[in-house]
């Protein structure tokens, strides 16, 4: 049986560090945009494009466990003619903040830091 240099165990760990990040990145992709879905269909607001943007991630550590801090950009509206943005922030699976802003998606988007 061949000897695990300590280059493959590093290839094998970095391996399935970036193919537990994927899948637990389109999980959290899921969450945010089911939350984003239901809170828009409750609310009578429009949720554009059907989709969450991510826009940054974090290690931080929540309660004492290392956690994944993701925030989502979505657009929503209130009428046909308006598209405003709104931020979601997921610490790792749980909903952590959810902003609907005033702003329109075309004026700067400075504000939306959480």
């Amino acid at each position: 049986m061949a000897e695990l240099s300590i280059f493959n165990i590093l290839s094998i760990t970095i391996l399935v560090l970036v193919v537990w990040y994927f899948f637990n990145a389109m999980r959290a992709r899921e969450i945010a945009t089911t939350v984003v879905r239901e809170y828009c269909n409750q609310s009578r607001l429009q949720f554009l494009d059907g989709t969450v943007g991510l826009r940054t991630v974090a290690i931080t550590i929540h309660r004492g466990k290392l956690k994944l801090k993701r925030r989502y950009e979505f657009h929503y509206s209130e009428s046909d003619h308006s598209r405003k943005i709104g931020l979601l922030v997921l610490m790792g699976d749980a909903v952590e903040n959810f902003i609907l802003h005033q702003q329109t998606a075309s004026q700067s988007d400075t504000n939306l830091e959480a």
